[in-house]
């Protein structure tokens, strides 16, 4: 979440040898959607207003970089219950839910729209579904999977309408 790594990194490679930074490849492409998700590990990295703050500049630079996007905010994932349990963070999912407020907010004061992930994620307790994840922490290739086709179902078209009602905050008009 680093601005100087998240959107400044030549991580975007258009040919075997030539990267380019996501900024540029934004600035390039200029995607009819960008969809921002970031993980469990970004929360731990930062305090919470720094992760608001970081988050907040990172959305500010796409939105410069492709201005007439659509930014949908993804919300951050819980972990398991196990893995709280080991690492003795047994807050983690409160931290998560004060996060992914701070995410809705943001999603609305920058004209966003917010995508609520965490619920269909979630057990009945708050915590992450085992079958989402090998470590407890990060998503198996069966909880990217359902992320990907829940990203496919709750988004909004390029128009700005929605594919799924509910699923996708729209942006606060004011």
């Amino acid at each position: 979440l680093h601005q100087g790594t998240a959107i400044y990194s030549k991580c975007v490679y258009t040919s075997k040898t030539n990267a380019i930074t996501i900024y540029d490849a934004l600035k390039i492409a200029k995607p009819g959607k960008v969809i921002v998700t970031l993980g469990i590990n970004a929360v731990y990295s930062y305090n919470s207003d720094s992760f608001y703050d970081n988050y907040a500049r990172l959305i500010r630079k796409i939105k410069e970089a492709t201005p007439n996007s659509i930014i949908i905010i993804g919300s951050v994932l819980p972990v398991t219950e196990g893995w709280a349990q080991s690492n003795g963070v047994s807050d983690c999912n409160n931290r998560v839910a004060y996060i992914n407020e701070n995410l809705s907010r943001l999603a609305a004061e920058e004209k966003c729209h917010f995508l609520f992930t965490y619920e269909d994620f979630a057990d009945k307790n708050g915590f992450l579904l085992e079958k989402y994840s090998g470590d407890g922490i990060h998503l198996s290739s069966k909880g990217y999977e359902a992320l990907f086709n829940y990203i496919l179902t709750h988004t909004v078209d390029s128009s700005g309408a929605f594919t799924r009602v509910g699923a996708v905050r729209p942006p606060v008009t004011q």
